[in-house]
């Protein structure tokens, strides 16, 4: 038995609303080449690891290895007729990589049948067509395809794209978890370390997730709270407008306006706005702002600091929820309740962008579930010294944690070490966990309504 098989799997634009738009004739799929059955799935498997197949399912639950060129080829040929300059695309790997962002956004997710067909039937259009025919180079048209996939994307076929302006603060809720997303044109340096790390993450993972450099949370009045990339010149963690204010996150070069933010709402949205009352009360300036200071852009000091160092420190540590993240959560939740500052004996009061963020969730879900956890005295000594009831404090959460493990193993659903998690991986971990957040939105400086 050969183990290139033909897959006779295809797109049926009538069923389409807006036929009108699509071609009449069928766009088979009996032209792209399959490897299935044991020998071909043996075949494709090894293929998709070089990178040379898409992996899919059909309707039964069997697995298909799609040849990624020749699958490619049928999006730009009409009957038997190649769009524009594009007589050897499907050997473009820009193009390739382009239609498995599409299709397969997130590392680790299955995609479909139905998902290819998906891709073709909103690829295919005689609008897309007529543009693409229109093009003079394959550079061009290079561009028009990114920009048309992107649009077609699986990854937003469940949040609504919103333009950046002061319609979107009616859209969003207090606790609103909010991700930047750099466009590759830019870079900042957060990035450059974030796709070195993107290789060594294992399990389920957002494709672009390295592309995030920056989260923040809404904390309402159109006010975002965040841990800020020190320049020197304002708070480092501060309460700004969310449209209005230039200076959100971390300096970066390229053209700002094409950054993209992407909206999550938490489903418990007690937690969340509680995570947004903590935030607002670790971001609130020691002294009132004053309206020259403001205008002078001056740095008027919080409680806090943003550490370069821990940052960088969380491309490379763990951030499982393991014994250290456990004896972490115990004493995030003793400092809030207590009105004690966070203590670290290396990076004292520093925070950074996702350790913020999550810091702040922890604590909003530990008020809530900790008193079912451990009695009301349960609490280290305090009141000797600074360093001293640092000390206790460690100590006691080393043994509570100990004791508790298996409770906090049931009981806790954020479940990370946050100061060890970048924006990076508290990205990837709002995509494994469904049941926790969703996506809402995807905001865009670029579209207009």
């Amino acid at each position: 038995m050969s183990s290139v098989q033909v897959s006779t799997n295809f797109v049926d634009f009538s069923s389409k609303k807006d036929n009108a738009n699509r071609y009449d004739s069928k766009l088979n799929l009996n032209e792209v080449k399959t490897y299935t059955g044991f020998f071909g799935g043996i075949v494709g498997w090894a293929l998709n690891i070089l990178g040379k197949t898409y992996c899919a399912e059909n309707d039964k639950g069997q697995t298909i290895y799609y040849d990624k060129k020749s699958l490619v080829k049928q999006l730009f040929v009409q009957g038997k007729t190649f769009v524009g300059p594009s007589k050897n695309i499907e050997t473009e790997k820009k193009v390739q990589n382009f239609v498995l962002k599409t299709l397969n956004p997130i590392a680790g997710e299955q995609i479909t049948i139905r998902d290819i067909e998906h891709l073709f039937s909103r690829f295919c259009t005689k609008t897309n067509f007529s543009a693409l025919s229109s093009c003079r180079s394959k550079e061009e048209l290079l561009k028009l395809t990114e920009e048309h996939l992107e649009k077609i994307s699986l990854k937003k076929r469940n949040v609504k794209v919103l333009p950046f302006n002061d319609d979107l603060l009616t859209k969003l809720n207090v606790g609103d978890i909010i991700f930047k997303k750099i466009h590759p044109g830019n870079h900042n340096s957060i990035i450059d370390g974030q796709r070195i790390q993107y290789h060594f993450i294992s399990g389920k993972k957002e494709r672009e997730a390295s592309k995030f450099s920056h989260v923040f949370i809404y904390v309402g009045d159109g006010k975002i709270a965040e841990a800020a990339w020190p320049t020197g010149r304002g708070d480092e963690i501060r309460i700004i407008d969310f449209i209005k204010d230039k200076r959100i996150a971390i300096p970066e070069s390229g053209d700002l306006s094409r950054n993209e933010f992407v909206v999550v709402r938490m489903k418990d949205q007690e937690i969340a706005r509680e995570a947004a009352e903590i935030a607002k009360k670790i971001a609130t300036p020691l002294e009132p702002h004053d309206d020259q200071a403001q205008q002078a852009d001056e740095r008027q000091k919080t409680s806090f600091r943003y550490s370069i160092s821990l940052a960088a420190a969380s491309l490379v540590f763990n951030e499982s929820f393991g014994f250290l993240a456990k004896e972490r959560y115990l004493k995030q939740y003793h400092d809030f309740t207590t009105n004690e500052k966070p203590i670290s004996f290396i990076n004292p009061q520093d925070f950074f962008c996702s350790y913020l963020v999550g810091y702040c969730l922890q604590v909003a879900e530990a008020k809530k579930i900790m008193p079912k956890i451990l009695n009301p005295t349960d609490k280290p000594i305090q009141g000797i010294t600074r360093i001293g009831t640092g000390i206790f404090r460690t100590m006691w959460a080393k043994i509570k944690s100990f004791r508790h493990y298996s409770d906090l193993n049931k009981e806790v659903k954020i479940r990370l070490n946050a100061k060890r998690t970048g924006p990076q991986v508290f990205r990837n971990f709002v995509v494994k966990n469904p049941d926790m957040f969703t996506d809402m939105y995807l905001v865009s400086r670029t579209k207009t309504v």
